[in-house]
């Protein structure tokens, strides 16, 4: 194998002109230099750190748009048909980096829920469950929610209720609320 250097880009060409296209950082983890001659076997393991390094990059990618739980990162990079040994690498390196936290996206995602809806706790919970988040960090999140924040949003869904449905009086309206 050879290397050329194009525009930024290393390309690496075999003898019958087959083009590898390699990330930075395997490039220069394994101090790849212009001119440099490398191996088949060599190639083969530089290959599989290029496979890793664009299911990392694909994930980084993904969750680059907004915080993420550790199981959405898991089913895209699944969606894209990687291999669970190469997304359990990219995953585990994310966490290590601090960029996939379910107690952060848990904290998030509560906080938004509760400023722009007006979905509750057990909402929340259910759709934290379905995401896989660990039920202790669910506990713990929801459980420094401020009482009076949903007291003031119930209140606030009330009282709407209440102007919505002036044709009602007394024990009906009552019940129309309550459901």
């Amino acid at each position: 194998w050879n290397s050329e250097k194009y525009g930024g880009i290393l390309k690496f060409f075999k003898d019958d002109k087959k083009e590898v296209i390699l990330h930075e950082d395997v490039v220069i983890k394994n101090v790849l230099l212009l001119g440099k001659n490398i191996d088949d076997k060599l190639m083969d393991e530089i290959n599989e750190e290029n496979i890793k390094a664009t299911v990392y990059n694909q994930a980084l990618n993904y969750i680059s748009r907004r915080i993420r739980s550790r199981e959405e990162v898991e089913k895209f990079l699944l969606r894209k048909n990687y291999d669970k040994k190469q997304i359990d690498y990219a995953i585990q390196r994310l966490e290590s980096e601090n960029y996939i936290n379910d107690y952060l996206f848990a904290t998030a995602y509560v906080n938004d829920k509760l400023h722009m809806s007006n979905d509750g706790p057990n909402k929340m919970r259910k759709h934290l469950t379905n995401l896989k988040v660990d039920e202790s960090i669910i506990s713990d999140v929801i459980s420094k929610i401020d009482d009076s924040i949903i007291n003031d949003k119930i209140d606030k869904l009330i009282d709407k209720q209440i102007r919505l449905k002036n044709k009602y009086r007394g024990n009906i309206l009552k019940n129309k609320i309550l459901n």
